[in-house]
């Protein structure tokens, strides 16, 4: 970069962090390398592009840096006021005569720095926004927590590396999903602050007129592109059909510089309790978010490239799309809204630090349920239930529903070299553990066993007869599990 220099001495290095705007002027002005027009300070903590989009100076922020892009003036956060010693670079002296310019660019410098003794350097100011990010808010599940920066990777880039993006009068819909939130249900989007993502209090409000949970939050202004959606109310719930009797909070960490369409739904609800854990560590937001997704996934036995959990919808085709229509269903089961928001803080508090789901016995409540609703053919009913809805195509979340009880149960794939084989559940923890159920590989699926083909198994028997018929010689036990 082209600088400003006085007797071999680079400015850059004279000049404190309370006078940046004079020589960010300077620099502009002198610069015969075009690639410095227009540089913004990178010892500045929050980068606005007008005067108005910088947050508040509140006592968190004292001797925070700020630079306004508009002015190109460099700002410090003092006593509840943003401050600058700095003006416009339209006006600034140049370099044209460089002695003179520099000279009054290093009088200027000295003249902030001891009206500025109080003012944080630059480098305190990054040991500080390091520091306040480890700091966790103590507010309900509904507010988002900042994320611990202990446990940092070696050479992972920190937050303090990320620029913050102002948003400026931008609109922001999608739909809200458990199943569908229905007519009533609001949906709130919270700003939060670009360098420890917690809220900063300012939120913008919208509400779902339909009963397909679409929603649209307009006239969005942020001071960082970092938000926080949540969605409350009833719900259509896709197991019974019917409308929910209680309501539930889903919530969505997002990145809206790029985006204006932001799904709620309950991978985005799960995942954002582990993706701030891991941008605590360096990781950033975008490959936190798609790291807890798909972890989120595993713990089902669900893998594949997917989209973006924001961009999600039960009601359209593709893998990922059915990937989450099966995880909502296999997370609502029969439990009542308390007992699912229960549910769901636990996951999240389970998951947050190593992304690992290890609560056993809840995974096999989960899998003893789907089991008994696969080999009663009641997914059917479940896809009917929502079909009735015409609100979209249903993907085919059956495959994924009926792998993860055979996974749990340890009965592994059924494909033709298996066809015919007779398993127990190897799984301790669950109902069928230690019981007479068997299950048997046919045509692809694995399903309950009758008396004649446990008996039988695996012996000419096996291939004839009536249950009940009297029948002479041995039973074979090869490869039935007891």
């Amino acid at each position: 970069m082209t600088v400003c220099k006085r007797n071999g001495v680079n400015l850059i290095n004279a000049i404190k962090v309370a006078a940046i705007s004079v020589v960010m002027s300077v620099l502009t002005a002198c610069g015969d390398d075009s690639s410095t027009q227009g540089t913004e300070p990178t010892d500045s903590d929050v980068i606005a592009a007008t005067f108005d989009d910088l947050p508040a100076c509140s006592e968190k922020r004292q001797g925070a840096v700020g630079y306004v892009k508009d002015k190109k003036i460099t700002y410090v956060c003092e006593d509840g006021k943003w401050v600058s010693d700095g003006e416009d670079s339209s006006s600034s002296n140049h370099c044209e005569n460089a002695s003179e310019g520099c000279d009054k660019a290093i009088s200027s410098s000295s003249k902030a720095k001891s009206s500025s003794s109080k003012k944080t350097s630059s480098s305190s100011l990054e040991s500080k926004a390091k520091s306040s990010s480890s700091v966790k808010s103590n507010s309900s599940s509904s507010k988002i927590k900042s994320s611990s920066s202990s446990g940092t990777k070696e050479g992972a880039s920190t937050r303090d590396t990320i620029s913050v993006t102002a948003i400026k009068n931008k609109s922001v819909s999608g739909v809200s999903q458990k199943g569908p939130f229905v007519t009533g249900s609001t949906v709130k989007l919270y700003e939060l602050d670009g360098k420890t993502y917690t809220q900063t209090g300012k939120s913008f409000t919208g509400k779902i007129a339909s009963d397909d949970g679409k929603f649209s939050v307009s006239s969005v202004t942020l001071a960082s592109q970092y938000a926080l959606l949540e969605a409350n109310g009833y719900f259509r719930n896709e197991v019974t059909g019917k409308k929910s009797s209680g309501t539930v909070t889903l919530n969505a960490l997002t990145d809206l510089s790029a985006r204006e369409k932001v799904n709620v739904n309950l991978l985005t609800h799960l995942e954002y309790e582990r993706a701030l854990y891991l941008v605590g560590t360096g990781v950033n937001v975008s490959a936190a978010k798609k790291q807890a997704e798909a972890e989120i996934f595993n713990a089902f036995g669900i893998q594949g490239d997917f989209a973006n959990s924001e961009d999600l919808d039960i009601f359209s085709k593709g893998e990922g799309n059915a990937a989450l229509l099966a995880f909502s269903v296999l997370m609502l089961r029969d439990l009542s809204e308390a007992d699912l928001t229960e549910l769901l803080t636990k996951f999240a508090i389970d998951i947050e630090k190593d992304g690992k789901w290890n609560d056993e016995a809840t995974k096999a409540k989960i899998a003893d349920w789907a089991q008994s609703k696969d080999v009663a053919g009641m997914l059917a009913t479940i896809r009917s239930n929502i079909e009735k809805w015409n609100l979209g195509t249903v993907p085919e979340f059956e495959k994924f529903v009926c792998n993860f009880w055979y996974t749990n149960y340890g009965l592994g794939d059924c494909d033709k070299a298996r066809e015919g084989e007779v398993m127990a559940t190897k799984n301790a923890f669950s109902s069928t553990f230690g019981t007479q159920s068997r299950f048997i590989c046919k045509s692809g699926a694995w399903v309950e066993a009758s008396d004649i083909e446990k008996d039988f198994y695996n012996s000419e028997k096996s291939k004839g007869g009536d249950d009940g018929e009297l029948w002479t010689g041995s039973v074979t036990k090869k490869n039935v599990q007891i």
